[in-house]
């Protein structure tokens, strides 16, 4: 424990001359500086460890790809696609509940892989997990406009092939 008697803007400071924080005004005080040291060691290892922890488990995640790939709409060159993942991999004998993921990005980009780790995990629970593409400023030099255009096509074509997708 450090003692230290302070003056009324003193603040208080380590072993190695560290500020650590200002302590509320009274003339005195005693505290541990132990804690602080260690998150001060601690704040300097743990982005490394992070970042080598997260390079192990991506390499070692397999890539999650949807079980099948459908075209919704073509639009000049641009063929937008819903991103389906079933239960147990296969279109079920009876209709199952289902969810259309949209991605985010402010309608200036992204994927439909997005939401495939969300969708995965979902198909496993028994539902149909569907991840919609849409047209964006950057892929397609669009407006918002355009986007909600096509994500109101996908939602009127997933209610169209229900029967088809198992729904």
């Amino acid at each position: 424990m450090v003692e230290k008697q302070r003056k009324k803007d003193d603040s208080p400071t380590s072993v190695k001359g560290n500020k650590v924080g200002i302590i509320p005004n009274s003339q005195n005080f005693s505290t541990s500086f132990s804690a602080k040291v260690l998150s001060v060691k601690m704040h300097f290892r743990l982005p490394c460890a992070i970042t080598a922890l997260l390079l192990m488990t991506t390499s070692l995640t397999p890539a999650i790809e949807p079980d099948q790939i459908i075209p919704y709409k073509t639009v000049g060159d641009s063929e937008l696609s819903l991103h389906v993942f079933y239960p147990d991999g296969k279109k079920p004998e009876e209709p199952l509940p289902a969810i259309v993921f949209f991605f985010g990005g402010g309608w200036k980009g992204g994927t439909p892989a997005h939401f495939y780790g969300q969708s995965e995990y979902l198909a496993e629970r028994g539902m149909i997990a569907i991840c919609a593409d849409y047209r964006t400023e950057n892929s397609n030099g669009t407006p918002p406009s355009t986007s909600l255009q096509d994500a109101n096509s996908a939602m009127r074509w997933v209610k169209s092939h229900t029967e088809e997708l198992g729904i």
